[in-house]
């Protein structure tokens, strides 16, 4: 009987674990607000051919002194 026991307690597990997964769903994407119409949204951008963007584009320029020091983020 603890026989029968153990592997129906197993096996209820086993089945329980293979089919919970059904009901986990999948991440959702986060909403932009703003930002969602915006095709191009950078600090850089540079174009080496013919491109088309659908959307806006928005960058940031750099300071027009650099500040002194080694600044890696230009």
């Amino acid at each position: 009987m603890k026989f029968f026991s153990k592997f129906s307690i197993f096996g209820l597990l086993v089945v329980f674990t293979f089919f919970s997964f059904r009901f986990v769903s999948a991440a959702t994407t986060p909403s932009f607000g703003m930002a969602a119409s915006y095709g191009v949204l950078s600090s850089t951008y540079t174009n080496t051919s013919v491109t088309t963007i659908n959307g806006d584009v928005g960058f940031t320029t750099a300071p027009a002194v650099a500040p002194l020091g080694i600044h890696p983020n230009y």
